[in-house]
């Protein structure tokens, strides 16, 4: 990781990034029960984590599916710095900038491109609003994911 003396601010690039795309997240064993989905899984790096990738607020690594499966496509290369047990939870970005509560309280994220050396695929999502997402946020993004690639299958 390289520190950066100004973090870049969190932008939404829906120029860039469509509301057709889809992004990939990596579920961690332990954040899923078979293949239910657990709120956890879509919890924000810590905020030291961000700012030493030179990012200034909380998000979340995902991959823009589109880029990655121009690259090459392998699930082995998303999930070769996790451990075993890992999956792929797939979130349509319209979904997540649309995001809503079950209290239909709005929670929009925003998705910006932020390709890693061998990773150019490599993207963040993030509140909107700022800071860290809430649990509410979180489970909105579950009732919205779905298994691209689960580990058992």
């Amino acid at each position: 990781m390289a520190d950066s003396p100004t973090p870049r601010p969190l932008v939404d690039d829906p120029l860039h990034i469509a509301d057709t795309e889809t992004v990939l997240r990596v579920v961690q064993a332990g954040f899923f029960t078979g293949e239910v989905i657990q709120s956890h899984a879509f919890q924000d790096q810590s905020l030291d984590k961000c700012k030493g990738w030179g990012l200034a607020d909380f998000c979340a690594s995902v991959a823009l599916k589109s880029i990655w499966e121009a690259e090459s496509g392998d699930v082995d290369v998303l999930l070769s710095d996790f451990s075993p047990g890992a999956g792929l939870a797939e979130i349509p970005v319209a979904a997540l900038r649309g995001l809503h509560t079950k209290g239909n309280q709005p929670v929009p994220q925003g998705v910006m491109h932020d390709p890693r050396h061998e990773r150019p695929w490599h993207a963040v999502v993030f509140t909107l609003g700022g800071g860290q997402r809430s649990k509410a946020a979180r489970s909105a993004i579950v009732a919205q994911a779905s298994w691209f690639w689960h580990p058992d299958w």
